[in-house]
């Protein structure tokens, strides 16, 4: 299990990479 900390860091550098492909596609 990883610790709550790195589950956000991963979540919010997912929700950032999936923000800029949306971006870049639009």
């Amino acid at each position: 299990m990883a610790p709550p900390n790195q589950i956000c860091l991963v979540s919010a550098i997912f929700i950032v990479i999936f923000s800029l492909s949306s971006l870049t596609t639009s």
